[in-house]
């Protein structure tokens, strides 16, 4: 019985083209599928039992939709003549190659009805050029790459070239001692802003057909698809090492091994390693230089520091201690003969041992030997000790671990001292306490130092916890007519430290004084 297949525009598995041009079976499947060509429908697969057809177009890469002959080999493959070309067709991974007259052919046009297959299994084609013959083996045989070389060099746009008899891999004058082919290894200096490389493919089947890729390893390490460009640009690479690879895809689609060519930037001589090397030399020499200074500036100052205490110690010292004797030494010989010169007397030994007295904490201030925190705190125990113990007041000192490395200038020892003696001088003349205690603490790069009594305590104004009220500063002061107090809080400000005076009637007195160290 005849079945006929019409063009129905609203079905997707109609025939496409009603001008049918060739048929053939299925070389798999003869039985269940046709392959039709049609003049302008591209290529039809009819499923025989269901009556439908699948459509191929160039939208699937066919070379064009007029098919004038179907033939099939023995893979299975069909071999399609069209009006731009032969194919051929894989109907199962419906994968397509396609050939023009730039791979071979008389001819891109083929004609309808003028073609066949011979006994020995070759095809043959006609179109308007004339007839190809061809063994579908030939295209089924193992294929090997072609080989790629790197043959061109420019120079911001300006080419290099290879002249016999220069030395030297690259010249300003822009020529190579080597042909580029050869070559393994260009090196530039860095003032080389653009650079260009340029190569080819060995493979002359269908040379515009040939296809490129390649990467500059230390600059991007990704294959950069150059598709049928044969050249690749660089600009403002940085100084260093890289290497450049290149491969091709010839006609039968296998990619050559690469070809690589290895490029130097070559740095300025300010971004060399020698001058690098010679630069941190110099400033590692400066550094060392100045430190030696400061060490040697220091060493003088300290020699002076200890000079000055000697010649206190020695000088002033034994002077003072003379008029001292000496005054006393009068005042027992007059033994209250004349009461004007025996005040005088008095006076001029209390004056005497005062300074005396100044001029110990001086020399011990400016003596290097005392720098070190444990010969404060032996200084300030002595003292404690020296004042407290006759008037039977018990001494606590609590001191952190912390505090013992640190080191104190000359003004900070001198400051934190006076500061100290001048709080145990106030305990021990107005507290009228059993126990003192001293604490001191180091924490966030502070200095604290706590000394408290459980003495009469004082009035101190609640507003104003700096500003002392008349009775406090009677209370608190000093001797000398009430400069204890003030001179504290200024020797407080030198370093640059916070001073606070806690007390109330019956419940002892604390005195706190933090500063940076």
């Amino acid at each position: 019985a005849w079945k006929t297949f019409q063009v129905d525009h609203t079905r997707e598995d109609a025939l496409s083209n009603i001008h049918v041009l060739t048929i053939c079976p299925d070389p798999k499947e003869p039985a269940k599928y046709l392959w039709i060509g049609t003049d302008g429908g591209g290529l039809n697969k009819l499923n025989i039992s269901t009556g439908t057809f699948t459509h191929y177009s160039t939208s699937n890469g066919i070379p064009n939709n007029v098919i004038y002959a179907v033939q099939s080999d023995v893979h299975n493959n069909l071999w399609l003549s069209t009006n731009l070309g032969l194919c051929r067709f894989d109907p199962v991974s419906e994968e397509v190659w396609s050939f023009t007259i730039e791979d071979g052919l008389p001819g891109n046009e083929f004609n309808r009805m003028e073609y066949g297959k011979g006994s020995d299994g070759r095809l043959y084609f006609a179109g308007v050029e004339g007839v190809i013959s061809f063994d579908p083996e030939d295209f089924y045989r193992t294929s090997s790459s072609s080989p790629i070389v790197i043959n061109r060099l420019k120079l911001s746009n300006k080419e290099v070239r290879y002249s016999a008899g220069i030395s030297g891999e690259l010249k300003g004058d822009y020529h190579l001692s080597a042909p580029l082919e050869l070559s393994q290894q260009l090196t530039f200096p860095y003032t080389e802003r653009m650079i260009t490389l340029g190569f080819s493919l060995l493979d002359f089947t269908n040379p515009d057909g040939n296809k490129y890729r390649y990467k500059l390893e230390g600059f991007n390490e990704e294959w950069i698809d150059a598709g049928d460009l044969n050249e690749a640009v660089f600009t403002n690479l940085s100084p260093g090492t890289y290497k450049f690879m290149v491969s091709g895809c010839n006609s039968n689609n296998i990619w050559s091994d690469p070809a690589s060519l290895q490029l130097i930037i070559r740095p300025p001589w300010w971004a060399t390693w020698w001058f690098r090397s010679i630069l941190f030399m110099l400033v590692a020499a400066g550094v060392y230089g100045f430190y030696q200074y400061r060490l040697q500036q220091a060493m003088k100052i300290q020699h002076l520091r200890n000079r000055i205490a000697a010649d206190l110690h020695d000088e002033i010292g034994s002077t003072l201690s003379s008029i001292s004797l000496a005054g006393t030494v009068i005042q027992h010989k007059l033994k209250g003969k004349y009461q004007e010169v025996d005040g005088l007397l008095n006076k001029i030994n209390n004056n005497t041992q005062t300074m005396m007295e100044a001029m110990s904490d001086i020399v011990w201030a400016v003596n290097t030997r005392n720098d070190r925190f444990d010969q404060i705190l032996h200084r300030m125990r002595a003292f404690a000790v020296e004042i407290l113990e006759p008037k039977d007041v018990m001494v606590h000192f609590e001191v952190n671990p912390h505090v013992i490395p640190l080191l104190l200038d000359m003004q900070q020892r001198k400051n934190l001292y006076l500061i100290f003696k001048e709080v145990i001088h106030n305990a021990a003349k107005y507290a009228q306490s059993n126990n003192v205690w001293v604490n001191l603490n180091y924490t966030y790069g502070k200095l604290l130092m706590e000394v408290r009594d459980d003495g009469v305590g004082f009035e101190v104004d609640p507003i104003h916890n700096a500003k002392l009220t008349r009775n406090t500063i009677e209370t608190f002061s000093s001797s000398k007519g009430g400069n204890g107090i003030r001179n504290m809080f200024q020797r407080a400000v030198e370093l640059k430290g916070k001073l606070e005076i806690q007390s109330s009637p019956g419940e002892g007195t604390k005195v706190s004084l933090a500063f940076g160290v």
